[in-house]
């Protein structure tokens, strides 16, 4: 495993959607990063969850645009690994 930064979160989470990466980990996405692609990976079989495996809160409140959301994105197959990986 290598640590590989040259593209922001939502290029790395269309990346992994597509299958060009196996999965992606990021501690920083922002809202409007994550809710569009949540959608797409579920439509396309995989699974974006917090760093604890659990589904990701979109509860709306007053500084829903500064929250930082830490996530992890896979297939369904390969995301129970990373996280078991993550949680270590």
């Amino acid at each position: 495993m290598r640590n590989l930064r040259i593209t922001n979160s939502l290029v790395d989470l269309g990346f992994t959607i597509d299958g060009r990466f196996g999965g992606c980990i990021n501690s920083s996405t922002k809202i409007w990063d994550i809710a569009p692609s949540l959608l797409m990976f579920e439509e396309a079989g995989g699974m974006i969850t917090d760093m604890n495996g659990s589904k990701i809160d979109f509860s709306l409140d007053a500084n829903i645009m500064k929250k930082e959301f830490p996530i992890l994105g896979a297939s369904r197959k390969l995301h129970p690994k990373l996280l078991n990986l993550v949680l270590r």
